[in-house]
């Protein structure tokens, strides 16, 4: 006998549709026992905590159907507004263009791509994936730990990834002229703070 999936829920709405893009999701529920039985609203988790935001009930389906569509059109937009904005190529870093990445291999002062199935499919590329790793229990070799603290070579934000959500080091030769240099950068802030 198969096990049913586990609902998924906000408070007592079960949650029906879920279209994650951007920086939230966006999704929409129902609870038939209430007098407001249609919910719809944005979803946000973190590694602390996930939370619901700007919630909105109604006993109109068809109003909610279409909160629902303006807010993930909304978010397509926000995305869209965000890709216009990137000033160098957008080609996704492949594993072949990538060294192989071995249990005792330190990812320590590396530069790694992010596997592309770690993200979100309007984030598979360079921009994204590309980060320089600062360190982490996850990032040594034979480390026991998984974490990997990274700086996004494009944005420059501080990251954390998991040792698994690498795809490995980026082969010298594949490595976007832009990323050498934001790399170089990165590399020379780093030695400069272990001076200190």
């Amino acid at each position: 006998m198969e096990s049913q999936p586990e609902k998924r829920m906000a408070d007592n709405y079960e949650i029906t549709q879920a279209v994650p893009i951007g920086d939230k999701e966006v999704v929409m529920g129902v609870d038939e026992t209430k007098a407001m039985p249609y919910f719809c609203a944005f979803y946000n988790k973190n590694e602390l905590f996930d939370s619901y935001s700007e919630c909105i009930v109604s006993d109109d389906y068809v109003e909610i159907v279409e909160l629902f569509a303006e807010r993930v059109k909304e978010q397509c937009e926000k995305v869209r507004e965000e890709q216009e904005k990137i000033t160098v190529p957008r080609e996704p870093i492949t594993a072949d263009m990538c060294l192989s990445l071995a249990y005792d291999t330190s990812l320590v002062g590396k530069v790694v791509a992010v596997r592309l199935d770690a993200l979100k499919p309007e984030y598979r590329s360079a921009p994204d994936q590309l980060v320089y790793v600062t360190g982490g229990n996850g990032a040594r070799g034979k480390a026991r730990g998984s974490a990997c603290i990274c700086t996004n070579l494009y944005s420059g934000k501080s990251s954390r990834w998991e040792r698994q959500d690498m795809q490995g080091e980026v082969k010298p030769e594949c490595l976007p002229d832009w990323a050498k240099a934001r790399a170089e950068k990165i590399q020379k802030k780093e030695q400069d703070r272990e001076v200190r």
